[in-house]
């Protein structure tokens, strides 16, 4: 569960330096999404996935939605703070 968890959110942080997204910064994050998707359906054994349970992919879903939130409140308090930098 770690790993999805930790390529889900490297995804979401990839997607947000992405913007303003332009052809190939959505070239560059589809590339990456579907890699890491093969990766995660193809290579199982490598990443040592095992199935997860329903229990444990709303886990997994909980953490991903707390890690979006939790960047877009530190991007939001950031703006706030060095309103330039944006």
């Amino acid at each position: 569960m770690a790993t999805l968890a930790a390529g889900g959110m490297g995804l979401l942080i990839l997607a947000g330096i992405c913007r303003p997204f332009n052809a190939l910064r959505t070239a560059l994050l589809a590339v990456m999404t579907v890699g890491f998707a093969g990766a995660v359906l193809l290579l199982p054994q490598l990443f040592f996935l095992v199935a997860l349970t329903t229990g444990q992919l709303l886990t997994l879903g909980g953490m991903l939605l707390g890690g979006l939130a939790l960047m877009l409140l530190c991007r939001l308090a950031l703006n706030r703070l060095w309103p330039e930098a944006a």
